[in-house]
């Protein structure tokens, strides 16, 4: 649609021209400060359009716009730039979505391990306080983290509850979790439950996971091994690294179900190429002892502690033991060399 839109404009400016029609004053404002935003030369074709001439006057236009910009920007870096404008120039008039568009993409932009800053932050409390669904569940998340805010944990589950009490399915599992843990809240497995069944119910790997846990091990709930096996195979299937290794843990302990070493080594190997540091150690053990299906191999053993050990001292420690027991092996066995 954005590229078509473009073709037809291009197609039909000579038309266009020549009908002289007055341009939108806001329009050519808003052109005029694109071009003073950044060290910009040319405008896009995208925005010198009669579609975005008529959409400026509504900031839910103008906040639309800001999306398709982004939308169509993929790395370029200018489009990006361009979106924010934009929905920055719809949040002033008024538009939450475009002031939440905003807050997120500055939030992305700078990176999940940097605090938000205040202005992001405060977009999202702002948006709390008119009752934005998305916004609230942001502004939450920084109250639990503590991130551009004072770190208030009895808030943030409020918010949190609130969010989810509206039907807002990102809620879910945030809300089960404190549940789970007792953070914000009273502890209330039951409640927990409740949560994450609604999230697990609408496809939620991460609350399939959290039941698989919660049933494996009998937190404070009955023990259930069939439904634990069910939600973790679901949320592997999903790439839910926690359920791919915590499933493979109870393949090799053998409680309650059958040793499966072979698909133990398979889920193991998924969580590990994810970079998830125990599951590498767990494959390299089972590697180096070649358990049940699982041929021995010193070298995969190996492989996968050197890549642990940067972050595992247990790593380290086995890494040094299995390069000994290797190196002994080749003078043991030439041919091995």
């Amino acid at each position: 649609m954005f590229r078509r839109s473009i073709t037809f404009w291009r197609r039909n400016s000579a038309a266009i021209n020549a009908k002289k029609e007055p341009i939108n004053k806001e329009f050519a404002n808003v052109l005029h400060q694109i071009r003073n935003f950044k060290p910009i030369e040319t405008i896009p074709m995208e925005l010198d359009t009669p579609i975005v001439i008529n959409a400026l006057p509504s900031a839910l236009k103008l906040g639309s716009l800001g999306n398709l910009m982004y939308e169509n920007a993929d790395d370029n870096g200018r489009r990006i730039e361009w979106a924010l404008y934009l929905w920055k120039l719809a949040m002033e008039k008024g538009n939450d979505n475009a002031k939440y568009n905003y807050a997120s993409c500055l939030e992305k932009i700078r990176g999940e391990e940097s605090a938000p800053t205040q202005e992001i932050v405060q977009c999202f409390q702002e948006l709390a306080k008119k009752g934005h669904q998305l916004g609230t569940l942001s502004y939450a998340d920084a109250l639990s983290k503590g991130d551009g805010v004072k770190k208030d944990e009895e808030k943030a589950f409020v918010l949190y509850q609130r969010c989810a009490k509206n039907g807002l399915r990102n809620a879910f599992s945030k809300l089960a979790s404190l549940y789970a843990r007792g953070i914000g809240t009273p502890k209330d497995i039951g409640a927990a439950l409740h949560w994450y069944h609604k999230a697990a119910d609408i496809g939620d790997p991460v609350a399939m996971s959290h039941l698989g846990d919660i049933y494996s091990m009998g937190m404070d709930a009955k023990k259930d091994i069939k439904k634990a096996i069910a939600y973790y195979e679901e949320a592997a299937k999903q790439n839910d690294i926690s359920a791919q290794y915590n499933y493979a843990v109870l393949l090799i302990s053998g409680t309650d179900i059958p040793t499966n070493y072979r698909l133990a080594e398979a889920l193991f190997h998924r969580a590990a190429t994810q970079g998830h540091v125990p599951a590498m150690v767990n494959l390299a053990q089972l590697y180096s002892q070649g358990c049940g299906l699982v041929p021995k191999s010193l070298d995969l053993a190996a492989k996968w502690l050197k890549l642990a050990a940067p972050y595992d001292l247990n790593a380290k420690e086995l890494l040094k033991r299995s390069e000994a027991e290797l190196l002994a092996e080749m003078h043991t066995n030439p041919s091995n060399k």
